[in-house]
């Protein structure tokens, strides 16, 4: 079984689209979400902060769907250093910001809503994807109607 660290190198030597099905870095990523340790959360809180973009990116993908066991420690602060991260320069780094933000939004649906319309006109359409496909599921948008 490969350690935390390799897992995340593993993430970083790939291409950063996570959703892929047959890449290794795609296999390394749903390896950590599944595992979702303390270990590896702090791993990913130490990578976005990193200056190499790459691996923020990583961290980015990583925290996006972080939930030890479904127990939801850890969530809230996944989203927070989401919304922190969309400000960043690179494009991959901010682009899995917003899909954190899509994915941890019933942390803080208020906040989260907010944050994700202000992103519906952004210019990366990956951006306005994650956005589009976060106010479609958004508890406070439910609640308006």
């Amino acid at each position: 079984m490969a350690t935390c660290l390799e897992l995340f190198e593993t993430a970083l030597r790939g291409p950063l689209d996570f959703t892929a099905d047959e890449s290794d870095s795609a296999d390394a990523v749903r390896a950590i979400w599944r595992q979702s340790t303390p270990e590896e959360f702090a791993l990913a809180e130490q990578w976005s902060r990193s200056e190499e973009p790459r691996r923020r990116a990583v961290a980015m993908a990583v925290l996006s769907q972080f939930d030890p066991a479904g127990t939801g420690v850890f969530r809230l602060r996944c989203l927070e250093m989401a919304i922190v991260a969309l400000d960043d320069p690179d494009p991959d780094v901010s682009s899995h910001a917003a899909w954190a933000v899509m994915h941890k939004q019933h942390e803080d649906p208020s906040r989260a809503t907010a944050v994700l319309i202000s992103l519906a006109d952004h210019q990366d359409p990956d951006i306005r994807l994650a956005a589009a496909t976060g106010l479609a599921t958004s508890e406070e948008i439910g609640r308006a109607h």
